[in-house]
């Protein structure tokens, strides 16, 4: 019935007849080797794809030199005063900046007294950059964008 309904609404000028070999209130029972059993006619599936998981974010001001070379180093222009990092050489350049203020927390080298960045969203960068154990796809990336003021008053919280 179904095929026939598509087929009339998709070529109407076939003149398709409307087939009825059944009743509608006619129970879909065949015979078979066992006995009478119903039958199956139609499966109507629908389906609705596209749920995501939403995106994940966090927020961390840095200040250290090494992400400021970074910047430097993949900025274009200096008119635009963001970056984004994509490619697994440049997240692995982060993630060992990450991984080296790390040590240099553990150590209590006197170099880390200029880390001004927390310890836990160091470690929380390192988590998510060392997931999955290599870089690919469109699943991580890095934003810097250059304030040369720092965070603005009206921001939210970097939590």
């Amino acid at each position: 019935i179904l095929g026939n309904m598509i087929l009339r609404e998709l070529a109407p000028t076939l003149h398709i007849p409307w087939n009825m070999p059944f009743q509608l209130d006619d129970p879909p029972i065949v015979p078979t080797t066992v006995g009478k059993m119903m039958e199956l006619r139609c499966v109507v599936g629908v389906i609705r794809h596209g749920d995501r998981t939403p995106k994940q974010k966090m927020k961390l001001e840095v200040r250290h030199p090494k992400f400021f070379d970074i910047f430097r180093k993949y900025s274009e222009s200096h008119k635009f005063a963001r970056i984004k990092l994509k490619k697994p050489q440049q997240l692995q350049e982060i993630l060992d900046i990450v991984r080296e203020l790390l040590e240099q927390i553990d150590r209590g080298s006197s170099e880390s007294e200029l880390i001004e960045e927390k310890r836990s969203k160091l470690e929380q960068i390192k988590h998510v950059l060392e997931m999955y154990g290599h870089f690919s796809g469109i699943n991580r990336k890095v934003q810097l964008k250059y304030q040369p003021k720092g965070r603005p008053r009206n921001s939210s919280s970097d939590d």
